[in-house]
């Protein structure tokens, strides 16, 4: 696959959903999704590395499709294949362009990042509380865990 290939499918797989970098703090739908994308990606990518096997990634969220000629065009619920997965993954990593779909999923690494640090603040200023305000007292102990926040 080309480089140009590439960069056609990092303006395909925008989200059109939201209209601005900024809405991903409110739509955790698509941040959630872009992350899991990435995450799909990379175990792709981690797999091949190993020799294993790896999968088709299926896109979650409307994208945009610009239709043009010689290029992969996808749409939602279209899966992308293992091999070009592998290529889209090492892409975003090797890309300077920093524009749409790339722009997209760094923007919500960073909110994603912020929010798991506001959860561990919180969750470490609660360590000292009443159980018996809580119904599932050893859940929420677990929960504050510096090793588990962020894994639920």
């Amino acid at each position: 696959m080309t480089t140009k290939q590439l960069d056609n499918l990092n303006k395909n797989l925008t989200p059109i959903d939201i209209t601005n970098v900024k809405e991903l703090e409110t739509n955790h739908t698509i941040r959630n999704q872009l992350i899991r994308f990435f995450y799909k990606l990379k175990h792709n990518y981690d797999n091949h590395q190993r020799g294993l096997q790896i999968c088709p990634v299926r896109i979650t969220w409307n994208i945009t499709n610009p239709n043009e000629p010689n290029v992969l065009n996808f749409s939602k619920g279209d899966s992308i294949r293992g091999s070009l997965s592998i290529l889209l993954y090492r892409y975003l990593y090797l890309t300077t362009n920093q524009t749409n779909y790339v722009k997209y999923t760094i923007e919500a690494f960073r909110i994603d990042n912020l929010f798991k640090k506001q959860s561990y603040r919180y969750f470490k200023a609660k360590k000292c509380c009443d159980n018996q305000k809580i119904s599932n007292y050893n859940e929420y102990y677990f929960m504050q865990d510096i090793k588990y926040i962020g894994n639920r």
